[in-house]
């Protein structure tokens, strides 16, 4: 253990302490040195670099933050004036590179109090870019910092504006709860916002028109802001409704084509029977146009024929008593007279024949009449006929009806059954009704 207990006793040399200084002083500079680059990249690590044009770089400082959606991947290595540009140089971190020829990078503000960052969208259908190359101005844009716009207002609008501020913080206050709400449903406004926008700047003028008619519009809402604020919670309350159902309202928007089509086709069949409806409407104007008149004669009438009415009372008394044996009676008697109606049933196809022949019944009248009419005196006799010597009386007015039966030839008895059907023969012997008077013999 006498090893351990050994004193001390040894003074160093004056090379060993020069060496020492200068191990010590080598130390410090490299550590000064690293502590200098380190900012703008690690000695040996191998970053991604690329240039983006900016119309106004905006003072963007270097050691700025890049970022790809709000995470921290690089920063700004220089930036300098070429060309009327000011390219500024991006470092992305190892591995957080390469970006697409469609990239867009845009200067933000990080806060209020004027730090910036670049904001860079690698892009997803370009090529990929090669470290070092360059995004053109197009591809690039600058936030609008507050003091800028603040520094474009003259004092009496940055005292209007404080006003503004003040109301809106006045307003804001223990509304906390809503206006979160509100930021939840903003982007989905400022979206329908940016549309109307680009609708007003598509049109020549109509922005320059629009600011003065916002400002009209406010000032004939403000008498009455309290009564505006205070009316939109029932209005919210029903939209609520409708945002709560979007998906159920949605599905009705995308069946309401279909359905609107086919209501359109079910209202161009009903036209027809509207323009019916239409003609019964009209018909039934002009029916009671006259009806007041027709009403009032009616009263008229029903006050006159009171005392008449009451005057057939007793009748009516008696007529209904009568009715009871008036219907035994019927029942009685329809026995009795069923054969008769049978019949008359039986008899009716004759009478109906008879009457469709009602023409050829007159016309064998006329004839018969005509025939007898031509005959001869009783007594006479028929000298130049077969009626000879004088001896048969002749026929005339006051002659007798005689008929002598002739035997029929079958041919004849025949045709009697089946009418002939050419009309060599003659004249068809069961006509249509009304009809034979017209024929021609041949």
């Amino acid at each position: 253990m006498r090893m351990f207990d050994r004193t001390a006793s040894h003074t160093p040399s004056p090379v060993t302490i020069v060496v020492a200084a200068v191990a010590a002083l080598i130390l410090v500079v490299v550590l000064t040195t690293v502590a200098l680059v380190a900012p703008r990249g690690v000695p040996g690590l191998k970053y991604y670099e690329v240039n983006a044009q900016f119309n106004d770089a905006a003072q963007i400082a270097d050691l700025s933050e890049v970022r790809i959606a709000g995470r921290h991947v690089g920063q700004v290595k220089s930036s300098e004036l070429r060309n009327g540009h000011a390219t500024v140089q991006l470092q992305l971190f190892p591995g957080k590179g390469p970006v697409r020829s469609d990239a867009t990078a845009r200067i933000r503000l990080k806060g209020l109090l004027g730090a910036k960052f670049v904001d860079l969208k690698p892009g997803s259908k370009g090529k990929e870019l090669a470290s070092g190359s360059t995004l053109p101005a197009r591809q690039t844009s600058t936030a609008v910092e507050l003091l800028d716009v603040l520094q474009a207002l003259d004092p009496p609008h940055r005292a209007q504006l404080q006003t503004t501020v003040k109301g809106l913080g006045e307003g804001f206050l223990s509304r906390g709860a809503g206006f979160n709400e509100y930021l939840r449903l903003a982007p989905d406004f400022y979206a329908g916002l940016s549309e109307a926008s680009a609708s007003i700047l598509a049109r020549k003028g109509a922005a320059a028109r629009f600011a003065p008619s916002t400002e009209s519009l406010a000032g004939a809402y403000d008498p009455v802001r309290e009564e505006l604020a205070a009316g939109f919670a029932p209005e919210a309350r029903a939209l609520e409704a409708f945002a709560n159902s979007r998906p159920a309202l949605t599905a009705t928007l995308e069946e309401a084509p279909p359905s609107l089509e086919a209501l359109r086709s079910g209202l161009d069949a009903a036209t027809p029977m509207l323009n019916e409806t239409a003609g019964l409407a009209r018909a039934t104007t002009r029916i009671t146009r006259i009806a007041p008149a027709a009403l009032r004669e009616t009263s008229v009438f029903l006050r006159k024929g009171g005392p008449a009415l009451r005057s057939s009372r007793p009748l009516l008394d008696q007529l209904a008593a009568a009715v009871p044996a008036t219907v035994g009676f019927l029942k009685k008697v329809d026995p009795v007279i069923a054969p008769s109606t049978r019949a008359l049933k039986n008899n009716v196809p004759g009478f109906d024949a008879l009457g469709r022949h009602s023409c050829d019944v007159l016309n064998f009248g006329r004839n018969w009449r005509s025939t007898l009419g031509f005959g001869l005196a009783t007594g006479v006799g028929d000298p130049i006929g077969f009626l000879d010597g004088g001896d048969q009386p002749g026929l005339g007015p006051l002659t007798s009806l005689r008929v002598i039966p002739v035997r029929l030839t079958e041919l004849e008895a025949l045709n009697a059954d089946a009418p002939p059907v050419d009309n060599s023969i003659g004249r068809n012997v069961y006509p249509a009704p009304c009809v034979s008077i017209s024929e021609r013999y041949r």
